[in-house]
């Protein structure tokens, strides 16, 4: 729903934000960098499980002669992953958001 507001031009003008932030109170928000790649790497494996699930799933409906059924498996797979990625990205988020004192 809120898609446009994740566009790389709106992080990267959020990014800004929050670096100006960090910069005039001199707290920073922050997470590890291998935590974000982990979890990256976690989001488009999810993708291509899901991907080769829904492919599976509409070739044994399609097996069948149920073309109708193939096509509303794979649509589900699709929609689930969606709704996992889009969890993710919630995630990034309310890392990049942790604040962390600064010492």
């Amino acid at each position: 729903m809120f898609d446009w507001l994740f566009k790389p031009y709106r992080q990267h003008k959020i990014l800004r934000n929050i670096d100006w932030i960090e910069s005039q109170t001199e707290r920073y928000f922050s997470a590890p960098l291998e935590q974000v790649q982990a979890e990256h790497k976690e989001v488009v494996t999810m993708a291509k499980e899901a991907q080769v699930r829904g492919k599976l799933a509409g070739e044994i409906y399609q097996g069948l002669g149920d073309i109708e059924s193939a096509k509303l498996a794979a649509n589900t797979e699709g929609i689930k992953v969606l709704e996992q990625v889009q969890q993710r990205r919630q995630g990034y988020r309310s890392m990049r958001g942790r604040l962390i004192k600064g010492s």
